[in-house]
């Protein structure tokens, strides 16, 4: 999928915990998330396999959602107008 997005001149952001995997090589920006991975044991956690990397992954986005809300000048009742519902 990366190697299609670069051939239609995307850019992509990779998150990941691991910023020397093949999928980050083609990235254009890397956020790394320090997190336990199967690739790296820096540090330890009671949590289970990924788990932190998967709290990163959440908190990161919602600051991303309230810092592009803050940008656009959007509230809540706009985000809940633009969201799809598909139950």
């Amino acid at each position: 999928m990366q190697k299609k997005a670069k051939k239609y001149e995307a850019k992509i952001i990779h998150l990941t915990s691991n910023p020397n995997s093949s999928i980050a090589q083609l990235a254009d920006v890397i956020v790394q998330f320090e997190s336990p991975s199967k690739s790296s044991q820096k540090f330890t956690s009671i949590q289970p396999m990924t788990t932190i990397f998967e709290q990163g992954l959440l908190i990161f986005h919602d600051v991303l959602a309230l810092r592009l809300m803050e940008e656009k000048n959007l509230t809540m009742t706009d985000l809940k107008k633009r969201h799809a519902n598909l139950e």
